[in-house]
């Protein structure tokens, strides 16, 4: 996926979505391919309802509470990169993709129509919660889980969580900051429902604050 991304930025952008979905799908067949039961595959995925769909759905919400805190913390460091990265340019132009901000943006602002605001926060609040949640918490954490201890799975992570989104260098500290905390649920509650909700709890109040300042 983070090479997608790469070679996307580089030749373009249409390469990166391909790389996103065979990721997605690499990571859902993979254990099939190596002869684990569909079963088997939807439990170490972590598509399981855990404790009860609703009682995972809760979780979800009550640890976005604590995300939050832990994503305070990422973005504290994203100020303080922010100040010495200005503080060393004296007010020139900052390096490029330092600032950049999310091709949704863009969409929001493009899109005029209310059923197309309204097909992009189900995307960002539903389907891509369910697929990043699916490939990072549920495969790659996982994976690293079984080999390095939480610690250094959750951070690890996070970090590559935070590359492959298109922000820009400043926000990397607090989204892998974020990725972190989705990490935190995983482990709780090994059902995925709980990270999913507060991913899409995130984006969504994300979308939603966006379009009221856009109007």
């Amino acid at each position: 996926m983070a090479l997608g991304h790469l070679l996307g930025a580089l030749i373009h952008p249409l390469i990166s979505m391909v790389a996103y979905g065979l990721s997605f799908l690499l990571a859902l067949f993979w254990p099939k391919i190596r002869g684990l039961t569909w079963k088997q595959t939807r439990q170490l995925l972590g598509w399981n309802s855990g404790t009860g769909f609703f009682r995972e759905v809760g979780a979800g919400i009550l640890g976005y509470l604590g995300i939050i805190v832990i994503a305070a913390t990422g973005l504290v460091l994203t100020l303080i990169l922010i100040a010495i990265v200005n503080a060393i340019q004296s007010g020139t132009t900052p390096a490029n993709g330092a600032g950049a901000s999310h091709p949704i943006v863009g969409m929001l602002d493009a899109t005029k129509s209310l059923q197309g605001k309204l097909a992009l926060l189900f995307f960002a609040a539903g389907v891509a919660p369910f697929l990043e949640e699916t490939m990072f918490r549920g495969a790659f954490f996982r994976y690293l889980r079984h080999r390095w201890g939480f610690l250094i799975s959750a951070v690890l992570g996070g970090i590559i969580f935070a590359i492959i989104h298109p922000q820009g260098i400043f926000a990397l500290p607090a989204l892998s900051a974020m990725g972190i905390g989705f990490a935190l649920l995983r482990e709780w509650r090994d059902s995925l429902i709980a990270s999913m909700t507060a991913h899409a709890l995130n984006n969504g109040a994300i979308v939603c604050l966006l379009l009221l300042v856009m109007g």
